[in-house]
């Protein structure tokens, strides 16, 4: 993929977070398990809250040794996304 790719975007999450009483009979796995195994650098970046309130994540990930391209993308994206506050 990174043959044609220089950045991979992806949700950090396939789903909302659980609660402090663990998932319960939800499964929702984190989607950076395979970035560290492969070792390629990854950031997860606030994208803000979905419907319900809840906090979502950005993740970016760089071909390997291009960390200093991960760090500008993630800055131009913290900068392009308006976070909204937290919800009342």
């Amino acid at each position: 993929m990174f043959e044609t790719a220089d950045l991979l975007l992806t949700p950090v999450t396939p789903g909302p977070p659980h609660g402090h009483d663990g998932p319960g009979t939800r499964i929702n796995t984190s989607l950076t398990w395979a970035f560290n195994l492969s070792g390629h650098p990854a950031i997860s970046i606030p994208a803000g809250f979905d419907s319900c309130g809840l906090p979502v994540g950005l993740q970016a990930v760089a071909r390997h040794g291009r960390e200093a391209d991960l760090v500008a993308a993630a800055r131009l994206i913290s900068t392009a996304v308006e976070v909204a506050p937290w919800p009342p």
